[in-house]
């Protein structure tokens, strides 16, 4: 008997399978799970939703710095008529600030540290942590930070102690 060559049917998993049927189930196949279509689908958007991230740290950071600043209007007056420099009104709303910040970092740092075991299946390449990358992190929040709150130290530095006084 002579090979004719292949032919259009053949067999997969005992199923009778022709011509375009076999390239669908070979391309079904390679089809990632859903998780990984997700994973796939959000590697595009890590800039973009960091800087989104940052800048909501930022409104919410500034917005409970002029808060705190607001409340603590009429003794910012005081200080200032007892005789406080602007510099160190300024100095007391941003080590608030800081506060907030280093908060911020000393729960954050080691969840992210921990993260990176969870993450590092997901993502290519990623074996532990980058001590440069976190280095930059810190350092882009820190100045984050120092930007939401230089707003409101310099309204508290320009109170006028005796407008402040007469608000209480």
């Amino acid at each position: 008997m002579i090979d004719s060559g292949p032919t259009n049917t053949s067999t997969i998993h005992d199923v009778p399978v022709t011509g375009n049927a076999v390239q669908q189930a070979s391309i079904i196949g390679t089809q990632p799970s859903w998780p990984r279509r997700i994973w796939r689908a959000l590697r595009h958007y890590p800039i973009p939703l960091g800087a989104l991230a940052l800048l909501l740290a930022m409104i919410g950071l500034y917005g409970v710095t002029a808060y705190t600043v607001a409340r603590r209007t009429p003794e910012i007056g005081i200080r200032m008529a007892v005789g406080a420099e602007r510099a160190s009104v300024v100095a007391m709303v941003m080590r608030g600030a800081v506060i907030q910040i280093a908060i911020g970092l000393a729960i954050g740092l080691p969840a992210a540290v921990l993260g990176v075991r969870f993450v590092k299946t997901q993502l290519y390449e990623i074996t532990s942590v980058n001590p440069l990358l976190v280095l930059a992190a810190v350092a882009i929040l820190i100045t984050a930070a120092c930007i939401a709150g230089i707003v409101p130290a310099k309204h508290a530095a320009s109170i006028e102690p005796a407008q402040a006084l007469r608000s209480e």
